[in-house]
């Protein structure tokens, strides 16, 4: 009795039955695929095309960003160029105004001078003038008081006195002849 307790018989049942939790039924396999097939339409449906437009939506975005960015770094390029095309000549137009205002400086420079070397001799001039006139006019004032002065010393010499306009008249002579 000890070998009957000890062992239990399985039995097997029949073939194409099978029995427990891991048995393959067809019907069972069927629904399986049923219910596969409605989960995938039914998720295809609410899900996988929003999934897939929000990622081609996404992906557009990025695209469209990324063509953005390259026409901005293309726009900053010929803004770039721009900005140097501005500076440099800028730059020539600061050197010509410079030039044209050292041509204008020496140019007043020049005329200054002229202008102070007319004034100068204008000047000068106005001087030589005004000392001739002094010279003539000292020249005739001590000739007519050398002339008094002869005059004075002849009559003291003579004794006698002539009138001032003989006097005058003889003394002139006298003086041109000296």
């Amino acid at each position: 009795m000890q070998d009957q307790e000890t062992h239990q018989t399985t039995e097997v049942p029949p073939s194409g039955e099978s029995s427990g939790v891991m048995a393959i039924s067809p019907s069972m396999m069927g629904l399986t695929w049923i219910t596969f097939i409605l989960v995938t339409f039914v998720l295809y449906k609410v899900a996988w095309k929003p999934i897939l437009a929000a990622l081609d939506k996404r992906e557009e975005t990025i695209r469209k960003a990324q063509e953005d960015a390259a026409s901005i770094r293309e726009e900053l390029q010929r803004m770039e160029e721009s900005r140097k095309r501005t500076q440099a000549e800028a730059d020539s137009q600061a050197r010509e105004i410079i030039a044209t205002a050292r041509r204008a400086a020496e140019e007043a420079g020049r005329v200054i001078q002229e202008k102070a070397r007319k004034e100068a001799q204008i000047l000068v001039e106005n001087a030589e003038r005004d000392i001739t006139k002094a010279r003539d006019s000292a020249v005739a004032t001590l000739r007519k008081e050398s002339a008094d002065l002869s005059i004075a010393l002849a009559g003291k010499l003579i004794g006698a006195n002539l009138d001032d306009s003989k006097n005058r008249a003889m003394v002139d002579q006298m003086i041109d002849r000296i």
